[in-house]
């Protein structure tokens, strides 16, 4: 059984375990892997409405976590940005990345957000995401690029 809800404290540890991984799998991986900072974010994103948790048969299947601002040139406009999204790699092609993120533009809407923000990897199926965040009436709205400063 697939359930898909708002996450709680409880969730924290279970989700900084399966951030390991998603670390891991992206391109920010020269920056060590820290599980205090991942847990003061959850429970930011806790305290806005915008952390989701999923479990299949009562096992951590994943999570996905938005954090939200005031936009800078209108402050009466919250907007949020998708920082991480992750499926357990066995749970993959199960549907519950899909239902994690309607349940996260749920959970954006209840929480006042007017635009919500979402982003896909290089290198991982980039393609296969812009397609799923177009079909859902999603546009493109920038690229960004990144560069480490230091240490050189």
């Amino acid at each position: 059984m697939i359930t898909v809800r708002l996450a709680t404290n409880d969730d924290v540890q279970s989700i900084v375990r399966m951030g390991r991984a998603f670390w891991a799998s992206i391109p920010y991986s020269d920056v060590p892997y820290c599980p205090d900072s991942l847990a003061a974010t959850c429970h930011q994103m806790i305290a806005q409405g915008l952390l989701i948790y999923a479990e299949i048969d009562g096992k951590s299947a994943g999570a996905l976590g938005a954090l939200a601002s005031p936009l800078f040139v209108n402050r009466e406009y919250m907007v949020a940005a998708e920082l991480f999204w992750w499926v357990q790699p066995e749970y993959r092609n199960t549907g519950v990345g899909k239902l994690m993120f309607r349940e996260l533009e749920t959970a954006a809407k209840a929480a006042g957000v007017y635009r919500l923000s979402m982003m896909a990897v290089e290198g991982l199926e980039l393609e296969k995401a812009a397609k799923m965040y177009e079909r859902d009436g999603y546009t493109s709205a920038e690229r960004t690029w990144s560069k480490a400063l230091w240490p050189q």
